[in-house]
């Protein structure tokens, strides 16, 4: 059997290395293409019905892993400079690329009624940053007004405050996604150091982007 292997092989040498070639392009042009994939993988099979219902929810309710949450805790947040540093920390972190939009005490919404015409509209409870401590009294007044927040953002009786930073999915399942966080955790000190203030960091895109690396 070998020597008749042997015979085909050296009858039909030309196209073997032809073939062979081939073979070698085709996987090196594939090889050349070949790219982590960032997402983690399934437990469950695609036929389940606990992995058929999260699904259906996702489509709804879309995917809620998508959100780094950045915490203080004490009353020397709400000082005006601290309070204008955690304000400005908002407007760093939504430079950065891949963040869509962050959420905090320093740039919450209200809903008003208007009466002419007759609707109800979405302000800012916020339009400048305290300039000083009244201000910044009368400032917290409002938001504690706002008893939706309570539990959200803020916990009053521990004087724990909340920074949701909403990140790019799609991005966070690339190589930029280390970055991002990178550029996240420098501003992040920056405040800390600004302020004196400890902060805590959280949230499953920085939990898999810090175990991975």
């Amino acid at each position: 059997m070998w020597a008749w292997l042997a015979n085909r092989v050296l009858r039909n040498r030309i196209a073997v290395l032809v073939a062979v070639v081939l073979v070698t392009a085709f996987m090196g042009f594939r090889a050349a293409r070949v790219g982590m994939n960032y997402k983690h993988g399934g437990l469950l099979p695609h036929t389940d019905s606990a992995y058929v219902e999260y699904h259906r929810f996702l489509e709804q309710f879309s995917e809620d892993g998508n959100v780094i949450v950045v915490g203080t805790e004490g009353a020397d947040l709400y000082t005006a400079d601290n309070f204008r540093a955690w304000y400005q920390l908002g407007r760093d972190l939504r430079s950065v690329h891949g963040v869509d939009s962050v959420f905090s005490e320093a740039n919450l919404y209200e809903l008003v009624r208007e009466d002419d015409p007759p609707r109800f509209v979405v302000r800012p409870v916020m339009r400048t940053p305290p300039a000083d401590q009244p201000a910044m009294d009368s400032l917290l007044a409002r938001v504690r007004a706002l008893p939706f927040y309570d539990g959200l953002l803020y916990n009053d009786s521990s004087k724990a405050s909340l920074m949701m930073v909403f990140v790019n999915a799609p991005l966070f399942d690339t190589d930029d996604r280390v970055r991002a966080v990178n550029e996240i955790a420098a501003h992040v000190e920056t405040f800390r150091h600004t302020t004196g203030i400890t902060t805590h960091v959280s949230g499953l895109p920085w939990i898999r982007v810090r175990t991975t690396e």
